[in-house]
């Protein structure tokens, strides 16, 4: 949940952000752990109070990426491995060349 996300970020204890909202460190822990839902004032309250803020756009939907998606969860787990630890040792390797450039 955002408040659980902004609180931590913060490193604010539920107490400290209690104070802040001028609630109870109880509540908050309630809506952090589903016990009770706040309203979205709330929750945008609770963001600011640790320093942040929410952002909500639109943007259009990516059809190519549900189906990549789709592909890829069709693959065994094996497969997918084997793909993770690709794409793992070509960032490795770019990540060697970014540092082999900057000490020449």
């Amino acid at each position: 949940m955002l408040i659980r996300e902004a609180r931590r970020r913060a490193h604010l204890s539920h107490r400290a952000l209690a104070g802040r909202l001028n609630t109870s460190a109880s509540a908050v822990v309630r809506w952090e752990q589903g016990g009770a839902e706040p309203s979205w004032q709330s929750v945008v309250a609770a963001v600011e109070a640790c320093g942040f803020e929410i952002r909500i756009r639109l943007a259009p939907l990516q059809e190519d990426d549900r189906a990549l998606m789709r592909e890829r969860l069709a693959r065994s787990p094996e497969e997918r491995l084997d793909d993770m630890l690709a794409m793992a040792a070509f960032v490795e390797s770019g990540r060697r060349a970014v540092f082999a450039a900057t000490r020449s």
